[in-house]
């Protein structure tokens, strides 16, 4: 991963056509770390273990989905639960309807193919806004010497720190709620024993997000 990269995170591409997410991918990864998913679930697994997401772009026919466009699927999550993160629909589908219900969503829709100069815009508001949950989650990891945390609880991890419901983070995976309050306990052995997580997490957010100036600087 190139320093670029590293500074400004990771975006997603929900893709079933190897392809197209190759194209699409050669096309960001410049600028970001660039994750593809092929199809719903894989998506909405991806987005709620690994922090916060800079973009998403997604095809509309997807496998796994509920609605008729599984890429629908995709947006309402994102929507719903990240306001601020820029998403499109990447598609060659001519349906009315299909413009109606990404309207309703707010979500612009790229016909396919695609090209830089089309991407440009995007890639501008994601830029705009600063890297939260992933960025912190790993100063947090990194902070506790000898703690190894396994996939599960480094995804419970990124869901506190991005500030996420419980409900929906056992909803998504199928998880009870005693399930994840175990994790959060065993997390919170494993950061030397404090009492809640949520304080080292509000500590690293104000020292990550914003760090002292420097006199003079």
């Amino acid at each position: 991963m190139t320093s670029t990269q590293r500074r400004n995170g990771w975006t997603l591409i929900v893709e079933d056509e190897p392809h197209q997410a190759r194209a699409l991918s050669r096309l960001l990864c410049s600028e970001f770390e660039v994750r593809v998913a092929a199809t719903v679930r894989e998506a909405l697994e991806v987005i709620a273990s690994n922090g916060t997401v800079r973009l998403v772009l997604t095809d509309m026919s997807l496998p796994g989905g509920r609605q008729k466009y599984g890429g629908l699927d995709v947006l309402d999550y994102v929507v719903d639960r990240l306001p601020d993160v820029p998403c499109a629909a990447v598609t060659g589908i001519l349906d009315p309807c299909l413009d109606e219900l990404l309207a309703e969503r707010r979500t612009p829709m790229l016909p396919k193919p695609i090209g830089r100069a089309t991407l440009d815009p995007l890639i501008d508001r994601a830029l705009a806004f600063p890297i939260r949950s992933e960025r912190l989650a790993l100063h947090v990891i990194a902070r506790v010497r000898g703690a190894h945390l396994t996939p599960v609880q480094r995804a419970v991890l990124c869901w506190l720190v991005a500030g996420r419901e419980r409900a929906d983070f056992c909803a998504l995976h199928g998880t009870l709620a005693s399930t994840f309050d175990w994790h959060v306990d065993e997390l919170r052995k494993k950061f030397d024993g404090r009492p809640r997580i949520e304080a080292l997490v509000g500590s690293l957010l104000r020292e990550v997000i914003e760090p002292p100036r420097r006199r003079g600087g």
